[in-house]
């Protein structure tokens, strides 16, 4: 199994699209027995990549559906998680920005919903080599 995680995050739609087709063309072939799967926001080119029918015959396309209440839940996590992170470094003798972050509602907004996209956010910005304001700034580009 080939796992391509966050396909929509490559900044060239062209390469998106190369990519899809290289493994597509790879898993047609009998002789080679792998699996693919590609994670990715429904971005209309990647959808229309595998939509003529030679490529939907054999792929399946899955999507996650948020409701209300996941949208709740990743609020209060980033919440307490953002709180976690202040006082970690805070008790490390790195101050931050009382206020920080101040960008859990955007954060919210980018998770779409996916619970995943929150907690990965949050390790990353919590990682502790690393001060956490540069990594949100990174994370908000």
């Amino acid at each position: 199994v080939i796992v391509i995680d966050g396909l929509d995050e490559c900044k060239d739609h062209k390469i998106q699209q190369q990519i899809v087709y290289l493994f597509v063309t790879a898993i047609r072939d009998p002789c080679l027995p792998v699996r693919l799967l590609i994670t990715s926001h429904p971005e209309p080119h990647l959808l229309e990549t595998l939509a003529p029918q030679d490529i939907s015959a054999i792929c399946r396309h899955f999507e996650l559906c948020a409701d209300d209440s996941a949208y709740a839940d990743i609020m209060i996590y980033l919440c307490d998680e953002f709180s976690r992170i202040y006082h970690e470094f805070l008790a490390r003798g790195i101050d931050l920005v009382c206020s920080w972050p101040a960008h859990e509602a955007v954060m919210h907004k980018k998770s779409s919903g996916i619970f995943i996209y929150a907690a990965t956010v949050i390790r990353f910005i919590g990682d502790e080599y690393t001060h956490p304001a540069e990594r949100l700034t990174a994370v908000l580009r």
